[in-house]
């Protein structure tokens, strides 16, 4: 399993440098070239560097995409900001396919320090819960990491984790990284788009879901076949940041402790 999708070359990195250390590269990659493609495209679009916006391009490159995880669409977009640029012609038609940023129309008036100002705070109010709920992600993997490590290797481990739409933190998937090289972790949530196919060769009992969205939801029936299978779940309704890990038995629904996900 791929902690946040970020596979479109990180193979390379991992072996020269290991897992943790090409995460840390790929990302800071992927958010340079996304903040600095779609400043190169407002400065073609507009023929003036946009330095009173880049407050406001910090923010949207450290938005909910880059949370989301979905690196591949956000490292196509920077090329494609540095294709745009490169090849920007400055006709009406391009003009009309440029204001579908907003941030191309507000860099075209005039300079003001007030904008900058008032674009600063926001970004500087911005980065402060960014920097609260990055805290409460890290705390948490933490506590994942403390939970795995005293399973047996190869073990089978699903989670129930949501923290509903409180927050802008994905917490789909927690449990990936600390299970890697460690355990086996059943979170991902393409399988329910139909898009995706698993193959497993030779063929084994691995496959726990057909959907793979029931053991997120919590509605999932264990198995002879699955167990030993865990489960890391909240287990206090007032405090959705903490999680504790249980042994799955067979007939059991894996959600019926702890915080429900919200169907």
């Amino acid at each position: 399993m791929d902690q946040y999708h970020r596979r479109f070359d990180a193979d390379g990195a991992r072996r020269h440098f290991g897992f943790s250390a090409a995460e840390k590269i790929v990302v800071c990659f992927c958010v340079l070239c996304f903040f600095w493609g779609a400043f190169a495209f407002i400065a073609a679009s507009t023929r003036r560097a946009p330095w009173m916006l880049s407050p406001a391009i910090a923010m949207i490159t450290y938005g909910f995409t880059f949370y989301a995880g979905f690196m591949n669409f956000y490292l196509s977009l920077g090329f494609g900001f540095f294709a745009a640029a490169l090849s920007w012609r400055g006709t009406r038609r391009d003009w009309i396919l440029a204001s579908v940023l907003g941030l191309c129309v507000l860099s075209v008036v005039r300079p003001r320090r007030w904008i900058f100002a008032g674009l600063t705070i926001l970004a500087a109010v911005f980065f402060a819960f960014e920097y609260s709920d990055t805290g409460i992600l890290v705390g948490m993997e933490r506590q994942v990491e403390m939970l795995v490590a005293a399973l047996p290797y190869g073990a089978r481990v699903s989670y129930t984790i949501d923290f509903g739409n409180v927050t802008r933190i994905n917490s789909r998937h927690l449990v990936d990284r600390a299970c890697i090289g460690r355990c086996f972790t059943y979170s991902n949530y393409e399988p329910g788009t139909g898009q995706f196919r698993l193959r497993i060769l030779p063929q084994g009992s691995r496959v726990v879901s057909q959907s793979g969205l029931a053991l997120e939801h919590g509605t999932y029936i264990v198995r002879a076949e699955d167990v030993p299978l865990w489960e890391i779940y909240q287990p206090d309704e007032d405090d959705l940041t903490k999680l504790a890990i249980r042994s799955l038995t067979v007939g059991e629904k894996n959600g019926r402790l702890g915080h429900q996900h919200p169907l």
